[in-house]
C-alpha cells in the first residue's frame, strides 16, 4: 500500500547508505591492493597491517548489507562511521605515526561521514569530531605520542606513489564506470518497480472494486452491505481512520455508521450538514482532499494526530446519500489517485445502497399492503368494539415492528384512550377509559384539527406529552379516524427509535385510518342496533310489568327501577309524587347502593323534584358538584354526581318525577333521558290508577274495619277485651307500629293497654308515667287531637327524640274526657285525612264503649264488694277467735282487691305501738315482729287521728315507714269500735296512685265490718 503513503525518508536513507557502502569498499580494496604491493617492496609489518585493516574494513562493509536489509540503518550508518574512522586512524598511526594531519584528518573524517549518514545527529558528530581532535592534543601536549620511523620507505618514496597513483587512476575510471552502468542498472531496476508497484496497486484497487461490487450485489440488508464494505477497504487499504457516514434526513446531519473504523472514539456521533469536511462534502457534493488539516478553514477536530484527509460523496441520481472519509497521521497522505479510486468505490457503494433501499421500500411496501389486507380482513368480522380495537393494536404492534400503538376515540370535548398495545412498564399500566383534552399533546391536536402529524423526535416537539408507563417513546404519529369529515378518534403509534416511523409508515397508516374508523363505526352502529333491541325488550318488559302490577304500587315502583338499572347507571333511584295539599314530595321509592331506603315525605321547596314538576320537563345534570342547584341529600354520606330526571304525567297533569342518579359524573345522555321518559309514561298511569285503587280500597277498608270495630267494641264489656280492640283495630286501620291507651280521671292519667305491630307484648314497657308537659296529657286536658308526624321536628319532643311519628286522639263522652288513644311509628310518618278521620271515628266509638265498659267494671265492682262484705260477716259469725277472724278476713279481701301487700296492724295500748298481725301478706322475712310507733308513719299516725289516709306517692311522704322499696302508694284505715280505735287495715302498691275514692271507701267499709265483727 505504498501509493497510500507516499515517499518514505527512511528509502532515501537506505538509497544514500548503499551508495557511501559501494564506495567505501572500493577505497578499502583500492587501500588494500596499495598496501600488499608496497609490502613487496618494502616488507615493512606495518604496511601488512594497514592491509589487514583494510580487510576488516571490508567485511564490516559487506555486513552492513545486511543491516541495510534488515532495515537496521542507524545500526548500519554507526558500522561504516566507526569502521572508517578506525581504519584511517589506526592506518595513519602505523604508517606515520600521530601527526598533527592525522588528527586532523581523522576529526574531519568523522564528522563528514557522520553528517552524511545520520543528518539528524549533526550537532552530535560536530561535538564528537572537536572533542577527538583536542582530546588527542591535550595528550599530546601533556605526553608527546611516538613518531615512528619511514626511513624504511624512503627508498621507495616516489616509485610507489606514482605506481599506485597510475593503478589508482585506472582503477577509479575503471570503477567509475562499472558506477554510471550500475546506475543505470539501478534506474532500470527502479523503473520496473516502480511499474510492479503500479500495477499491483491497479490489481489492488480492481480486488477492491470487484470486493465491494461482489458484496454491493449479495447484501440483503443495508447494515450488512456497509459493515462488509467497510471491513472491505479497511483490510485492504489498511488507512488510520476510516468509515462511511450516512445523511440522516430527520435531523439533517450525518451519523457514524456502526461499523465505522475508529482508532479511538470521536467526541461526536453526528455532524451537522455544512459542518466540518464531511459535512461540506455531504451538502455540496464535492470530495475534498486536504493534506494538512489543520490548515483546513472548516476542518472539525476529531484526533490531534490526524494530518490529512480524504471525503468523497455518496451519490444516487445527484442527490447525496452520505460520505466516505479516510484520515491518515502522515501529512499529504492522500493522492488524486487515491481520490480517484474512492470516487469509484463509493459510485459502486450508493448504487448498491441504493438498491437494497428501493428493495426494502419494495418489501416494506408489500407488508404495508398486507398488513392493510389483513387487518381488513380481520376487522371485518368483528362487531364488539372492544375486541375490534384490542384486534386492530396488536396486529399493527407485531406486524410492523411498533414501539407502542393505541386508539383513541372522541367523547364530547375529550379524547377517551379505549386500546393499546406494547411498551408499557407493566400489564395494568394502560387505563382503559382515561381522558385527554382535545387539543392538548400530539393525539389532542391531530384530534382537534384532523390533520396527521409525524414527529421523528418527540423530545424536541415542546407540544409532546411524556408518559412514565411508555419510557423508551422517541418518534410519534398521530393520524386521525374520519367518517366523512368528522373525526372520530385517533390512531396514535409510537418508536423507540428517533426517526423510527418513515413517512411511507404515515401514508400506509392514513389508508389503515379510514378502514378502521369504518370498522368502528360498523361496530358502533350494529351495537346500538344490539342495545337499541334490548332496550326495546326492556321498555317492553316493564310496560307489561306495569301493566300487571298498575293496581300494586310497590310492584310498579320495582319494575320502573329494575328496567332502569338494565338501561343506564342507576346506583340511585328516587320516585316522588306531588301531594299540592301540603306542597310536599312523597319519596314512595327511595334506592340507595342496592339498599332499600324507608319512604319519607319532605317540603317541595327547594328540592330538584320541584324543577322538574314545576318546569314539567326533564332535567339532566352531568356533575352536581359543579351545577349551581340545591337537593335533597339521602342515603350514603357520598354525594351523588350525575342527576337525570323526568316528570311522571297522567294526562295533562304532573304526579310527580322519576330519577336515577349515579356517583360517576357525566355517565347520563340524552339517550337515557329519552329512556327514562319513556319509562315514566306507563308509570305515570299505572301509578295513578294504584293511587285511585288504594284510596277507594282503603276507604272501603275504613268502612270495614270501622264496622268491624264496632262489633268487636260492642261483642263484650270486659275492659281488658275492650281496650285490646280498641288498638287492634287501630293499627289496623293505619298500620302503625304500636298503639297505647290511657284512662284519665280528670286529673291524672292511669295507663290502660298497649299493642305493638298487632299484638300485645308485655315485655315492651309502656308508659307508666307520661309526662305533665307531654302530648298525652296535652290531649287529655285540651280535649284535641295533636298530630306529630315527625317527633325530632316538634318541640313537645324537644327533650326526647326518639326518630319516629305520633298521633294522640281524646277519648270524649260529650265535653268530658275519659281517656287517650295513642298510634305511633317507629319512623316519620305524615298522617292523611283518611287515617285522621278514621281514627277520630274509631276514638268517639271507643269512648262509648269504654265508658259502657267502665260502667260495668264498676257495677261489676260493687257486686264483688257486697259479695267480699257478705263473706266477711259470715267468717265473723263463724269465727271462734280474733285472730282466726282476722286471717279469714284478710285472705277474703287480699285475694279479692290487693294481693301483694296487705293487712292488718293491731294497737298495743301498753306498749304505744302497732304490731302486725301474723296473717300480713308481703311483708319481707323477719319484718312480722317488728312494731311501728304510734304516731309514726302513715299506719301510725291513722291509729292516733283515726282518719283514713291515702298517698299516691310515699316518696313525697317523710313520716312514710318503708316496709320494701318497691312501694310507690298507700292507703290506711282505721278499725274503730265506737271511738275506740283498735288497729288499721293498710294496703300498698308498687305503681304510683294505685289507689282511688273508691278503695278508701271500700277499705273504711272493710274495716267497720271486721271491728264489728
Amino acid at each position: 500500500a505504498e501509493f497510500f503513503v507516499g515517499s518514505d525518508p527512511e528509502v532515501r536513507q537506505q538509497t544514500l547508505l548503499l551508495r557511501v557502502r559501494w564506495i567505501l569498499m572500493l577505497t578499502a580494496l583500492l587501500m588494500l591492493g596499495v598496501h600488499l604491493i608496497l609490502y613487496g617492496y618494502t616488507r615493512a609489518w606495518q604496511l601488512l597491517v594497514v592491509a589487514g585493516i583494510a580487510l576488516v574494513t571490508l567485511g564490516s562493509l559487506w555486513w552492513v548489507r545486511r543491516l541495510i536489509e534488515c532495515e537496521a540503518l542507524d545500526r548500519a550508518a554507526y558500522v561504516i562511521l566507526w569502521g572508517q574512522f578506525l581504519a584511517h586512524t589506526l592506518g595513519g598511526v602505523l604508517l606515520a605515526g600521530l601527526t598533527f594531519h592525522l588528527v586532523l584528518g581523522g576529526g574531519l573524517l568523522m564528522l563528514l561521514l557522520g553528517l552524511l549518514l545520520l543528518p539528524h545527529h549533526r550537532g552530535f558528530w560536530g561535538v564528537l569530531a572537536l572533542s577527538f581532535i583536542f582530546t588527542v592534543m591535550a595528550l599530546d601536549a601533556w605526553s608527546p605520542l611516538p613518531r615512528y620511523d619511514t626511513s624504511l620507505l624512503s627508498l621507495y618514496t616516489y616509485l610507489p606513489p606514482l605506481a599506485t597513483g597510475t593503478v589508482a587512476w585506472i582503477a577509479v575510471r575503471q570503477l567509475f564506470g562499472l558506477w554510471v552502468r550500475l546506475q543505470e542498472v539501478r534506474g532500470e531496476l527502479t523503473q520496473t518497480q516502480r511499474a510492479e508497484q503500479l500495477l499491483r496497486r491497479q490489481l489492488t484497487e480492481l480486488s477492491v472494486l470487484h470486493a465491494v461490487a461482489a458484496a454491493g450485489a449479495a447484501a440483503v440488508s443495508e447494515v450488512a452491505l456497509l459493515q462488509q464494505v467497510t471491513q472491505i477497504i479497511g483490510e485492504a487499504l489498511r488507512p488510520d481512520n476510516f468509515g462511511i457516514l450516512l445523511i440522516d434526513p430527520t435531523d439533517n446531519t450525518l451519523h457514524l455508521n456502526p461499523s465505522y473504523r475508529l482508532g479511538r472514539p470521536l467526541p461526536f456521533e453526528r455532524i451537522p450538514l455544512g459542518q466540518g469536511i464531511t459535512g461540506r462534502v455531504a451538502l455540496d457534493g464535492r470530495p475534498r482532499r486536504v493534506s494538512q488539516v489543520t490548515e483546513a478553514a472548516d476542518y472539525l477536530p476529531g484526533y490531534e494526530s490526524t494530518h490529512s484527509e480524504l471525503c468523497v460523496p455518496l451519490k444516487v441520481g445527484g442527490q447525496v446519500i452520505g460520505v466516505i472519509n479516510i484520515e491518515s497521521d502522515q501529512p499529504a497522505a492522500f493522492t488524486e489517485s487515491d481520490e480517484r479510486l474512492l470516487l469509484t468505490l463509493a459510485g459502486q457503494l450508493a448504487t448498491a445502497i441504493d438498491r437494497l433501499r428501493t428493495l426494502a421500500t419494495q418489501q416494506q411496501r408489500a407488508r404495508q399492503l398486507t398488513t392493510i389486507y389483513e387487518v381488513g380482513q380481520r376487522i371485518t368480522s368483528i362487531l364488539s368494539l372492544d375486541m375490534l380495537l384490542a384486534e386492530v393494536v396488536e396486529h399493527l404492534a407485531k406486524t410492523l415492528d411498533f414501539y407502542n400503538v393505541e386508539i383513541a376515540l372522541v367523547e364530547g370535548d375529550v379524547l377517551v384512550y379505549l386500546a393499546g398495545y406494547g411498551g408499557y412498564i407493566n400489564a395494568l399500566a394502560f387505563d382503559p377509559g382515561a381522558p385527554q383534552a382535545l387539543g392538548e399533546g400530539i393525539s389532542g391536536r391531530v384530534a382537534q384539527t384532523g390533520v396527521p402529524w409525524l414527529v421523528p423526535d418527540v423530545h424536541q416537539e415542546p407540544g409532546y406529552l411524556a408518559y412514565d408507563f411508555l419510557p423508551e417513546v422517541q418518534a410519534e404519529l398521530a393520524v386521525p379516524l374520519r367518517i366523512k369529515e368528522k373525526v372520530i378518534g385517533v390512531l396514535d403509534v409510537k418508536s423507540d427509535r428517533v426517526g423510527g416511523i418513515a413517512p411511507t409508515d404515515a401514508a400506509m397508516l392514513e389508508i389503515l385510518a379510514d378502514q378502521v374508523a369504518i370498522a368502528i363505526e360498523n361496530a358502533r352502529l350494529y351495537q346500538s342496533a344490539v342495545a337499541a333491541s334490548k332496550q326495546q325488550e326492556i321498555l317492553h318488559w316493564a310496560s307489561q310489568e306495569i301493566v300487571s302490577a298498575s293496581l300494586d304500587p310497590e310492584r310498579v315502583c320495582q319494575a320502573i327501577h329494575e328496567a332502569t338499572s338494565q338501561l343506564m347507571p342507576s346506583e340511585a333511584f328516587v320516585i316522588g309524587l306531588l301531594d299540592e295539599l301540603t306542597d310536599e314530595v312523597e319519596f314512595l321509592y327511595l334506592v340507595d347502593k342496592g339498599q332499600r331506603l324507608p319512604s319519607r315525605r319532605v317540603p317541595a321547596e327547594g328540592t330538584l323534584s320541584r324543577i322538574v314538576i314545576q318546569g314539567r320537563r326533564s332535567l339532566r345534570i352531568d356533575d352536581l358538584e359543579q351545577a349551581d342547584v340545591n337537593g335533597r341529600h339521602f342515603g350514603d354520606e357520598e354525594r351523588v354526581r350525575a342527576f337525570v330526571a323526568v316528570p311522571l304525567r297522567h294526562g295533562d297533569q304532573i304526579l310527580g318525577m322519576l330519577s336515577a342518579q349515579s356517583y360517576t359524573p357525566g355517565v347520563y345522555t340524552a339517550n337515557d333521558e329519552h329512556l327514562l321518559e319513556m319509562l315514566a309514561a306507563p308509570a305515570g298511569v299505572a301509578l295513578e290508577n294504584a293511587r285511585l285503587f288504594t284510596a277507594e280500597r282503603q276507604r272501603r277498608a275504613e268502612l270495614e274495619a270501622l264496622q268491624q270495630a264496632s262489633l268487636n267494641l260492642t261483642a263484650s264489656l270486659e275492659l281488658e277485651a275492650v281496650l285490646e280492640a280498641i288498638l287492634s283495630n287501630a293499627l289496623k286501620l293505619v298500620r302503625a307500629d304500636d298503639a297505647h291507651v290511657f284512662h284519665y280521671d280528670g286529673r291524672r292519667l292511669h295507663f290502660g293497654a298497649v299493642l305493638w305491630a298487632g299484638e300485645h307484648d308485655p315485655a315492651q314497657s309502656p308508659y307508666l308515667e307520661p309526662r305533665q308537659d307531654g302530648l298525652t296529657y296535652q290531649v287529655a286536658r285540651s280535649g284535641e287531637r295533636i298530630v306529630v308526624p315527625d317527633v325530632d321536628q316538634h318541640p313537645l319532643f324537644a327533650d326526647y327524640r326518639w326518630g319516629g311519628a305520633i298521633a294522640g286522639f281524646p277519648l270524649r263522652i260529650g265535653n268530658e274526657v275519659r281517656g287517650v288513644m295513642n298510634i305511633a311509628f317507629k319512623q316519620p310518618h305524615r298522617f292523611d285525612e283518611h287515617e285522621i278521620r278514621v281514627l277520630t271515628l274509631l276514638g268517639d266509638q271507643a269512648a262509648l264503649v269504654l265508658e259502657n265498659a267502665r260502667l260495668f267494671e264498676a257495677t261489676r265492682r260493687q257486686l264483688r264488694e257486697l259479695s267480699i262484705l257478705h263473706q266477711v260477716a259470715i267468717s265473723g259469725t263463724e269465727a271462734i277467735s280474733e285472730d282466726v277472724l282476722i286471717e279469714r278476713a284478710t285472705d277474703i279481701i287480699a285475694n279479692a282487691f290487693y294481693p301483694d301487700h296487705f293487712g292488718v296492724l293491731l294497737v298495743d295500748t301498753y306498749a304505744g305501738v302497732l304490731c302486725f298481725h301474723p296473717s300480713y301478706r308481703g311483708l319481707p322475712e323477719g319484718y312480722i315482729a317488728r312494731v311501728i310507733p304510734l304516731g309514726q308513719g302513715v299506719t301510725g299516725r291513722v291509729a292516733v287521728t283515726g282518719t283514713p289516709e291515702r298517698i299516691g306517692d310515699v316518696a313525697q311522704d317523710a313520716a312514710y315507714i318503708s316496709v320494701t322499696a318497691e312501694m310507690r302508694s298507700e292507703v290506711c284505715v282505721p278499725l274503730k269500735i265506737g271511738q275506740r280505735i283498735i288497729g288499721v287495715l293498710n294496703a300498698e302498691s308498687s305503681e304510683p296512685d294505685a289507689f282511688t275514692a273508691e278503695d278508701e271507701r271500700l277499705l273504711t267499709t272493710f274495716a267497720g265490718q271486721l271491728a264489728t265483727a
